[in-house]
């Protein structure tokens, strides 16, 4: 679905596994209806809304308009299907209420995925329709890496908030924080093929890997 409305970019117009990725994507989706009858109704009705979501995001619906396409939306879209598939599903598949550290834990996935997206949408600047009115766009670039370390702080007290829960992991996700800032810096509107798309979308891989290993 990332790739079903912006399959004719110009930066994915040099990739030639655009046809793989849609299988690799269908086949994920399958795997998702199997193994989804293990699961919760609950969990479905969930899954259902944030997946229902992520394709309006792509797939026009209101006058030949996707979500996607409305003013300064887009950005928070993504943010909140990820903190609807990172904390509120999982809580609902274990039976857990909803308590402070549930909000807690919302916000940080909602800055860090919002300031994980800066690099992207100034990548995206000389290709978004100047209608989206994203970040770079109202904003500017230099601004926009600002609002990057503004988000960045935000988060730090947040997770330095929340010390006594992550223990061993906090320099991990104060290291990850730090990392997604230095990138949101970096970050240019000519900047390489894979500097988006595979580093800075590598960030929470390689902090999945950290707690793995912490």
């Amino acid at each position: 679905m990332k790739y079903a409305g912006i399959s004719n970019r110009h930066h994915l117009q040099k990739t030639n596994n655009i046809l793989l990725i849609r299988l690799f994507s269908v086949c994920c989706f399958a795997g998702f209806l199997y193994f989804g009858q293990f699961l919760p109704s609950e969990v479905w009705y969930t899954s259902g809304f944030f997946g229902a979501l992520t394709g309006l995001y792509a797939i026009p619906f209101l006058w030949k308009r996707n979500l996607r396409s409305i003013k300064g939306l887009k950005i928070f879209i993504i943010a909140t299907v990820w903190v609807g598939m990172a904390v509120v599903v999982p809580l609902q598949y274990h039976h857990m209420g909803f308590g402070e550290r549930t909000l807690y834990q919302m916000a940080e996935i909602f800055l860090f995925v919002v300031m994980l997206m800066l690099p992207f949408e100034i990548r995206d600047l000389k290709y978004d329709e100047p209608e989206l009115a994203t970040i770079p766009q109202v904003l500017g670039v230099k601004k926009t890496k600002w609002l990057g370390t503004f988000l960045a702080v935000v988060l730090a007290v947040i997770i330095l908030s929340q010390q006594y829960v992550y223990e061993n992991y906090l320099p991990v996700n104060l290291t990850v924080v730090a990392v997604a800032l230095l990138f949101v810096w970096l970050s240019s509107k000519n900047q390489g093929n894979y500097y988006a798309s595979f580093w800075v979308e590598g960030i929470p891989i390689a902090w999945l890997i950290a707690y793995l290993y912490t």
